[in-house]
């Protein structure tokens, strides 16, 4: 009987020291944001009752920019510390860890019997997939909510009572992001037009009209076709060519020169003609 009982006693002893130890966590809440491909997280744990016990922080090898809150105040970050009648704990830091090319992926799992557990991603709308900003597509688990603060998309995953054999896992795929600036090609092009159409004006204004045979007399025609052939001519050879009067072939040529067809220039007792230059 007296076994019996002490039996009985050590079992409730023991009973008793596991509730004591087994601590609990009220409400914990992992906040991610990305920011230029980089991921911005920010941990806060907050307890049912005071704990006092060596806590490990389980960071990304590559975690950066780390601060430390204790009951809301700035304490040295340590991998491993001591609690001491710690009621909330909150940690920040950068990390490129949990970004894998486009794709966010994420694994919870709780070090304490959590009652409240929230994962909450903070997402800009350039980074997402349109069919995941309109609730679908490359995103797992579902989120419980999708809100937005004005800036950019949010998505909250909650859970009750996990414990800490239990994991929680993340997949969202990422928009990857253009390497062009699409506002500096606007740009560009904008500027290539605008210069183009310059030069295009500039040429065509300095540019000599071409010659409208047809609106040229039948003679004049005549004279334009020889002169073009020879590129140079004397007005007698012309003469000759055309067997026109002196004075008929003078008032043509005239007038082809005030139209800037052709051009005259003295040759000693005669005149050279050669078509007007650009």
């Amino acid at each position: 009987m007296k076994k019996t009982i002490l039996l009985i006693v050590f079992v409730f002893c023991l009973f008793s020291i596991t509730i004591v130890n087994a601590q609990k966590a009220d409400k914990v809440d992992t906040e991610f944001r990305i920011i230029d491909n980089i991921l911005y997280v920010e941990k806060t744990i907050e307890f049912d009752n005071p704990i006092n016990q060596e806590y490990n922080f389980d960071l990304p090898e590559d975690a950066r920019g780390i601060s430390l809150y204790l009951n809301n105040k700035s304490s040295e970050y340590n991998k491993t510390i001591i609690l001491k009648d710690i009621s909330s704990l909150r940690i920040n830091y950068l990390t490129n860890k949990f970004l894998d090319r486009n794709t966010f992926i994420y694994h919870y799992n709780s070090e304490f019997e959590t009652e409240n557990l929230r994962i909450i991603l903070y997402m800009d709308e350039r980074h997402l997939k349109e069919e995941i900003s309109e609730g679908k597509g490359s995103i797992y688990p579902k989120p419980d909510e999708t809100e937005s603060d004005g800036k950019a998309i949010v998505f909250i995953w909650n859970r009750k009572y996990f414990l800490p054999e239990e994991e929680f896992s993340l997949l969202v795929i990422l928009e990857p992001e253009s390497n062009m600036n699409y506002s500096f090609l606007w740009i560009t092009g904008i500027i290539i037009l605008i210069s183009t159409g310059i030069w295009f004006f500039i040429k065509q204004r300095g540019k000599k009209p071409k010659v409208n045979i047809e609106a040229l007399s039948k003679r004049q025609k005549q004279i334009y076709m020889i002169v073009r052939k020879h590129k140079r001519i004397t007005q007698s050879n012309l003469q000759d060519k055309l067997n026109l009067p002196k004075s008929s072939l003078s008032r043509n040529i005239d007038s082809m020169v005030r139209k800037g067809i052709i051009e005259k220039k003295k040759r000693g007792m005669t005149n050279l003609i050669m078509l007007k230059k650009d």
